[in-house]
């Protein structure tokens, strides 16, 4: 994944081809092995109509998952049917939001739809400690407010863009614990008169954090999600 960024930084605008190119044979054998067992998943997936959501990762990986996204999405997430493929944006870095509107252009050129969980990113402690040491400008916002704002205002565009309805409109999960983000995604949702139900929004939080939003959602008819985390609790949360 490194690797993939790497060559991406040299030049953000190229192809996703240039960049393939671009990496050692090795590297270039890795990337399609990796490529075909994430079609084989998503053919199950499709099978079965279950979405498979692309976790984030430290931003000198995203890039890399990114470009991924877009093959996957491409393939799977076809017009005229439910979408498989979602990635996972993360608010708190600086370049989040340019990033989705340009992957939303790509998805109207292209012509599939696009996809994506919204989160606020988990990578604080590692980001900064990374940057201090090779000594490169922080990716992520310095202050929380500067996040919330992020965050809140590519859910105003993703609404804005939805409420168009055109027939590969996004599908977006809004997944947060933030109660002031999510009354903001309802009142933009209702400006935009659309439907709580709307199949293009879901709400999600993770089971045992904050139990009463999700339930509160749910019987307010919007489409409320939990995730459900396997593992250790001291190792997963």
């Amino acid at each position: 994944l490194e690797s993939i960024t790497l060559v991406y930084q040299t030049n953000p605008s190229q192809s996703i081809q240039s960049i393939i190119n671009k990496l050692t044979p090795i590297e270039q054998i890795l990337f399609y092995q990796s490529l075909e067992r994430m079609y084989t998943l998503c053919d199950q997936a499709r099978l079965y109509n279950i979405g498979i959501l692309l976790d984030a990762e430290q931003s000198y990986r995203q890039p890399a998952i990114e470009i991924f996204s877009r093959i996957l999405s491409k393939k799977y997430n076809v017009i005229g049917k439910e979408p498989i493929v979602y990635n996972t944006y993360q608010m708190y870095l600086k370049r989040s939001e340019s990033i989705i509107k340009s992957d939303i252009e790509n998805s109207f050129n292209e012509n599939y739809i696009f996809a994506a969980k919204i989160v606020r990113g988990a990578y604080i402690v590692s980001e900064t400690l990374r940057a201090n040491q090779l000594q490169y400008e922080n990716p992520m916002f310095s202050d929380k407010n500067e996040v919330d704002k992020s965050y809140d205002n590519i859910i105003s565009y993703l609404i804005e863009t939805i409420s168009k309805r055109q027939e590969n409109s996004p599908h977006i999960i809004i997944a947060t614990h933030n109660r002031l983000s999510i009354e903001h995604t309802i009142a933009s949702m209702k400006s935009k008169y659309i439907e709580s139900n709307s199949k293009n929004i879901s709400f999600a939080q993770i089971l045992g954090m904050c139990d009463h939003i999700t339930i509160a959602l749910g019987k307010n008819n919007y489409n409320s999600l939990k995730l459900i985390c396997y593992g250790d609790y001291n190792q997963i949360l």
